[in-house]
C-alpha cells in the first residue's frame, strides 16, 4: 500500500490525469489484495446468501441502467447536461475527504475548463449552499441549475451523489467478511 501511495503521489506531482491515477491504484490494490476466506452459510430457513446477493445486484443494475437512460435523455435535450453530470460523477467518485476536497475540482470543471460560470457565481453558489445540509455537494445542484435549469440541477445532483452510493452498495456486502477475516487472522 505504501508503494501504491508513493507512486500515486508522483503521478499527481507530474500532473497525470487523476482518473487514470485512481484506476491504476485501484487495479494495483486489487491485484495485491489478501485472500479473504469464503462466507459461511446462515441458519436453516434463511435465504441463501448468493440468491439474496443476486437480487441485490439485479436491483443495482436496473438502477444504473435507469441513470444511464436519464443521462442519454439529458444529452439529447442539452449536451451540456450530460457533460456536467459525467464530470460531477468523476468528482463524486474520486474526491476523497469530504465536500471541501471537491470544491477545487468542481471549480476547475465548471469555471476554468468549460466557463459555464464565473468565479463570482461559483462562490455565490458555495455561499448559498452553506444554508443547506451537505453544503459543498449541494453546490453541484446550484451549478446544474445555472447551467441548464431544473433538469441540469437534477442531473448534477445525481451525478455528484450516485457514484458514492454505488460504491458503498457494492462494497458493504464484503465489510463483514473483511472484519471477520481480520479477527481470525
Amino acid at each position: 500500500m505504501i508503494l501504491i501511495a508513493a507512486l500515486s503521489f508522483f503521478a499527481f506531482f507530474f500532473q497525470w490525469n487523476f482518473v487514470l491515477i485512481f484506476v491504476l491504484a485501484a487495479a494495483a490494490g486489487f491485484a495485491l489484495r489478501p485472500k479473504i476466506p469464503p462466507m459461511k452459510a446462515g441458519p436453516i430457513g434463511e435465504v441463501p446468501l448468493k440468491v439474496a446477493r443476486d437480487k441485490e445486484y439485479l436491483v443495482i443494475g436496473l438502477l444504473a441502467a435507469f441513470i444511464c437512460a436519464l443521462l442519454l435523455f439529458s444529452y439529447l435535450i442539452d449536451p451540456r447536461i450530460a457533460i456536467l453530470s459525467v464530470g460531477l460523477s468523476k468528482i463524486g467518485a474520486l474526491a476523497f475527504g469530504g465536500g471541501f476536497t471537491a470544491i477545487p475540482l468542481i471549480q476547475y470543471e465548471i469555471v476554468d475548463r468549460f466557463q459555464w460560470l464565473s468565479t463570482k457565481e461559483f462562490l455565490d453558489g458555495i455561499a448559498l449552499g452553506q444554508v443547506t445540509p451537505g453544503p459543498i455537494l449541494i453546490t453541484a445542484t446550484f451549478v446544474g441549475y445555472k447551467v441548464a435549469n431544473l433538469l441540469g440541477a437534477f442531473m448534477a445532483t445525481l451525478g455528484i451523489f450516485f457514484p458514492s452510493f454505488f460504491i458503498l452498495v457494492l462494497v458493504i456486502p464484503y465489510h463483514d467478511r473483511l472484519r471477520e477475516w481480520k479477527r481470525s487472522g
